[in-house]
């Protein structure tokens, strides 16, 4: 596997897989496409002239593939919907709308492009340097983005209306110390614009995390007391948790803020001194953390792999323990939040669903 997608009742699951080079005739002999239906069964398999760079999936699936194509078609599996020759990772940004971010141009001149679910182009997004990351908030109506120099934008689509061609605006502007590492977007807020996270690296200062307003005013900045590679907001704003691993990370570190009167504080965090020989990932639900963890050593043999569930004040709720054939690696796992179902794929090839 290379990629792994599921919409938002995980009634289909999208998998991208490459032939198997220590297994002859392993995944065929080309870059695949397999759906999965309700129940986890087998719905179509479809070759690809290219092996997939990243995938998107709701109502339709949309595949970015590295000869520079993008694709689009039913779950059903018919032919193609549509085709564009375009280098860009798609996202989902609203009912019958994707966005297509430039993550990897080599002259930057777009941010990303907006297409419809039939492809027609609606629109793009221009900046004056380079992008480091986009981010979508989780009810498809917010877009933050972080370029170069410590620049974060909030973005929004202005033409719902029947009929609109499908501009995006600026609704505001900031810059921040150092260069942005990730960002991160709440959902609309009851009085307008969400708030946005920044975690920012300083030249010969530790990492910040700064946490905006929806009307662009910083309203809190501290230093984590580890490393962190990635952080994401609830979809109130109210909290943002950190992930990081490696050395500078004292081995795999996870941890939770929140803001407390004027202030953005830690509320509790957790720890192994051990790093992850495999980046996990972090997703937040309605009540809590999803997190990747390595086990090595202490109690058991060599590795195993889990998916741990926090609630917001620090409690373990559950540990996942994966049987992997020889101990293999967690390599993602994707939450459809309608059905609270998790999907883990490991890097044995296998995929499972959890409720």
């Amino acid at each position: 596997m290379t990629d792994v997608a599921v919409n938002a009742d995980a009634s289909s699951v999208l998998i991208a897989t490459l032939p198997n080079p220590d297994v002859p005739g392993a995944g065929g002999t080309k870059p695949r496409l397999v759906r999965l239906g309700p129940g986890g069964k087998p719905a179509w398999t479809r070759e690809l002239a290219s092996s997939v760079r990243f995938l998107a999936m709701g109502d339709r699936a949309y595949v970015s593939t590295y000869d520079e194509t993008v694709l689009s078609f039913p779950l059903a599996g018919r032919a193609p919907g549509w085709k564009r020759p375009a280098q860009c990772r798609p996202m989902l940004f609203g009912p019958g709308r994707v966005i297509c971010y430039h993550d990897d141009d080599a002259e930057p001149r777009i941010a990303f492009e907006a297409w419809s679910d039939r492809g027609a182009k609606l629109g793009e997004f221009p900046i004056p340097g380079d992008i480091l990351d986009l981010e979508v908030s989780a009810d498809q109506k917010w877009i933050v983005l972080a370029l170069t120099g410590g620049r974060i934008l909030l973005v929004t689509h202005t033409a719902d209306a029947p009929g609109a061609t499908g501009a995006f605006k600026t609704v505001w502007s900031a810059t921040v110390e150092g260069e942005v590492i990730d960002v991160a977007v709440a959902s609309s807020g009851a009085d307008g614009p969400p708030r946005v996270a920044v975690l920012s690296s300083v030249p010969q200062l530790q990492q910040r995390l700064s946490l905006y307003s929806g009307s662009g005013v910083r309203l809190a900045t501290v230093s984590p007391a580890w490393h962190a590679d990635q952080i994401e907001i609830n979809e109130s704003g109210s909290g943002i948790v950190l992930y990081g691993n490696g050395s500078l990370a004292n081995g795999q570190y996870l941890a939770w803020f929140e803001m407390q009167g004027a202030q953005l504080k830690e509320i509790w965090n957790r720890g192994d001194g051990h790093a992850a020989e495999y980046q996990a990932s972090v997703s937040l639900t309605p009540d809590g953390i999803i997190v990747g963890y390595e086990r090595v050593g202490l109690d058991v043999a060599g590795r195993s792999s889990h998916v741990l569930h926090y609630d917001f004040q620090g409690r373990l709720r559950w540990d996942l323990a994966l049987a992997t054939e020889d101990g293999a690696y967690l390599y993602t796992q994707v939450y459809a939040p309608k059905t609270r179902t998790l999907v883990v794929g490991t890097d044995d090839g296998w995929i499972r669903a959890f409720r």
